[in-house]
């Protein structure tokens, strides 16, 4: 089977400068003999797949060629429209709320790259990236699946409806860009076309204003998984003290429940606190936490921040405990993925836990207010084996319905 990728991300084994992770890991297995197996491909069948990138998330030559060496394809990088680049270079990308879509909408493939997949005659169309419905229509006759990741006028309503505190040009932003978004979603291609989202909601949210779209939800893959913990997953318990991690940047996204936890452990009036605040190592890994790393160093707790790390998976894998308040958010968290396939026990809200299977109080906690958060950590420290257990649950379920073969299968079958 010839596959023909059109993206305006080039694919990466982590997500560089956007989200270039996910098609990455869906490919690397596409090709195993478990996975032709489930397809009924023979062994000599191969899934070849040829890449047309614009390259938006500006991955570096030897980067390129990484994902080519292992993926086993080749990648095309397209040239960027001159008005794109100008837009960038002038930073007036301002101007693109006053386009009735997305900017990324408007990326159209030239001749020379229309004229050259179709000369390769492709069994399929593999588009990815929600904005790059145009590309449908310059392939009538190819079957076209789209991953659009997320349903992203999703992310905007819920975020319209939140509690998260927006200023009013946040807000006029915010709606303008729902607009946008559910105009493209709501005029979709449905002929010759599947949709593909990692969201359970996002595709009933899609579904529900183009009910002729062909939308499925297929679970998202883990990434990389640090092979160490995987071989010594039963005998890995917690650090003493217990290593706490919150990952990811401080921003609209993890504001509002954050700014509440750390009063509650910054709270003088607790002497309630003293009893486990030196059961547990805080860090935070990635930018703009340095407020918060003061406030609770200020007050006893050992707290690190590292706004960068060389190797993601490794940082991760040295902690115990991942905390994610993510208060607002669609799809599938790939920060959440990560922790829980490398044996963290995530505690997160109810958007950080989505579309993963796993169980509360079983695989995860889910915590539903700040406060809940503070009696968690205090429970922890008394009840280590109930804690380290969930966490191995919680990497068992992932790694087992998460698997990148069988989220391949999955994907694949797409195209049968």
């Amino acid at each position: 089977m010839k596959i023909a990728f059109i993206s305006n991300m080039t694919p990466y084994k982590e997500n560089y400068n956007g989200t270039s992770a996910l098609p990455y890991h869906m490919m690397l297995h596409r090709n195993s003999l478990w996975v032709k197996k489930e397809l009924n491909l023979c062994e000599e069948d191969n899934i070849e797949i040829d890449i047309y990138s614009f390259n938006l998330n500006n991955l570096p030559y030897d980067k390129i060629k990484d994902s080519e060496t292992n993926l086993n394809v080749r990648i095309h990088v397209m040239s960027i429209p001159r008005w794109f680049r100008i837009m960038m270079s002038l930073h007036i990308l301002f101007l693109r709320l006053f386009l009735k879509y997305p900017i990324h909408y408007y990326l159209k493939l030239s001749k020379k790259y229309i004229d050259e997949i179709k000369a390769k005659s492709p069994d399929a169309l593999w588009i990815y990236g929600e904005e790059m419905s145009n590309v449908s229509d310059k392939f009538p006759d190819i079957p076209k699946v789209h991953t659009t990741v997320d349903c992203t006028s999703l992310y905007y309503y819920r975020l319209l409806h939140s509690d998260v505190k927006l200023s009013i040009f946040q807000k006029v932003k915010t709606y303008i860009n729902f607009k946008k978004f559910f105009r493209l979603e709501k005029n979709y291609p449905v002929d010759n076309i599947k949709y593909h989202l990692v969201g359970e909601g996002d595709r009933d949210f899609l579904i529900d204003h183009a009910p002729k779209a062909k939308a499925f939800f297929i679970r998202h893959p883990h990434y990389e998984v640090n092979e160490v913990v995987g071989d010594s997953l039963m005998q890995k318990n917690f650090n003493d003290p217990i290593k706490l991690l919150i990952a990811g940047q401080h921003n609209i996204y993890m504001r509002n429940d954050i700014d509440k936890i750390i009063n509650l452990l910054c709270d003088k009036g607790n002497e309630d606190i003293n009893s486990f605040i030196k059961k547990y190592t805080i860090t935070f890994l990635g930018k703009g936490w340095e407020e918060y790393s003061s406030l609770l160093k200020a007050f006893g707790w050992n707290v690190h921040h590292k706004t960068f790390v060389e190797d993601y998976i490794d940082e991760v894998s040295t902690h115990d405990i991942q905390l994610t308040p993510i208060d607002i958010g669609t799809g599938t968290k790939g920060k959440v993925l990560d922790a829980i396939a490398n044996r963290l026990l995530v505690i997160g809200s109810n958007y950080a836990l989505e579309n993963l299977t796993i169980e509360n109080q079983k695989s995860c906690i889910e915590y539903h207010t700040p406060l809940d958060v503070l009696n968690i950590l205090r429970d922890i420290p008394t009840n280590i084996s109930k804690y380290e257990n969930m966490a191995r649950c919680g990497y068992n379920n992932i790694l087992k319905y998460h698997g990148r073969e069988r989220v391949a299968r999955d994907f694949f079958r797409l195209f049968m």
